[in-house]
């Protein structure tokens, strides 16, 4: 006899209970909190095991760090070259010198940025591999049973999502964070230089903003743990559709089958969404203290050029340097939500690496 959708509702199939349940997962109805605190031990592992296995281009990529926020700083240094004697003293001999320093500079500088991006681009390629293959491995050689209560699209999902997180974020700590550190001291000393009491007040302005960041990475950390689970939970829904589909049509699942998915669906859209929301509240933050240290700058230099009849320059050359400081310090500040929201899939990872057959055997 045909089933009938009276039938299904006094007996639901094990495809419905499992649409039903896969619901339940990504929808956030078990009610856990994920944790707040970021395990840096397991990212100091991720850093090490990446760096040890890369030396040589790690090595490389320290020397193209080094060259760009060397010629990073030198364009700004130049500034007051260019404002006190092309375009102040107008001196003729110093006019030739000044635009060579800049070109040479600035193609040092745009070499440095191409070979950053191609030295990141292989690590990139070589790391993902890497942790692509150790995991392949490490499900080869788990019992059974650790696949017995999810689909093959979800471990497929999280092999994905797990390599990409650990990899971005590897790269963010390393390789990237070495170049933003260097322009930034290269940037600073060059403040320093040109007019050291606003280089202090600067300085002094950096505690507010961690403070701010510190509390923006505890609202992101509360919604990653569930978003991460929501994201791998989509290819399992479609999964399930497709291999179910003849049971899904017979017991007339379909509705059921399109309103999880569509729960699926706007579950992950808010939590990214509210990821998204507060992260860009750096945004502001960001370019709000930035515009009060330039209208305080504008004010002083100008103070100072009529009371003790200094020349613009020294202003200007450092003005130049706190500008291109903007782009690295707002990097760095970033990196802590960045490794707030990744490193729930890098722990996943590792624990996974963590575990022993022996450890899933007897579970029921």
């Amino acid at each position: 006899m045909k089933p009938t959708h009276e039938s299904n509702k006094s007996a639901p199939t094990a495809e419905a209970a499992a649409i039903n349940k896969m619901a339940d997962d990504v929808s956030g109805a078990s009610g856990e909190n994920p944790p707040r605190v970021i395990q840096w031990s397991i990212l100091r592992r991720a850093v090490r095991e990446s760096v040890s296995a890369h030396r040589s281009m790690y090595a490389i990529s320290m020397v193209i760090a080094l060259v760009f926020a060397a010629t990073t700083a030198g364009l700004a240094f130049a500034m007051n070259s260019v404002v006190n004697d092309v375009f102040v003293d107008v001196d003729p001999g110093k006019v030739t010198a000044v635009a060579l320093f800049i070109l040479v500079i600035s193609t040092l500088k745009g070499g440095a940025e191409y070979f950053h991006v191609v030295a990141t681009a292989y690590l990139n390629r070589k790391l993902l591999s890497s942790f692509q293959r150790r995991i392949f491995r490490k499900y080869l050689v788990l019992d059974v049973n650790y696949f017995s209560k999810s689909l093959p699209a979800k471990h497929v999902a999280l092999l994905l999502r797990m390599s990409k997180a650990t990899v971005g974020l590897v790269l963010a700590m390393t390789s990237n964070l070495a170049r933003d550190v260097l322009t930034l001291l290269a940037l600073g000393t060059v403040m320093l230089v040109q007019e050291p009491l606003m280089a202090l007040i600067v300085a002094l302005s950096g505690p507010p903003y961690l403070i701010m960041l510190r509390r923006i990475g505890k609202r992101v950390r509360d919604v990653a743990q569930l978003e991460n689970e929501a994201d791998a939970g989509m290819p399992v829904h479609v999964s399930e559709a497709v291999q179910g589909l003849r049971i899904v049509k017979a017991y007339g699942l379909e509705d059921k089958s399109k309103k999880s998915f569509d729960a699926a669906v706007q579950n992950l859209e808010e939590r990214s969404l509210r990821i998204s929301r507060t992260q860009a509240l750096l945004g502001p933050v960001a370019e709000t203290s930035s515009g009060v240290v330039i209208a305080a700058l504008i004010l002083y230099a100008a103070w100072q050029e009529q009371v003790f009849g200094r020349s613009a320059g020294e202003m200007v050359s450092f003005i130049a340097a706190f500008l291109f400081a903007r782009g690295p310090a707002r990097r760095i500040g970033s990196l802590h939500l960045e490794a707030v929201r990744k490193t729930v899939a890098v722990e996943q990872m590792y624990k996974l690496f963590d575990t022993e057959a022996s450890d899933i055997q007897d579970r029921p």
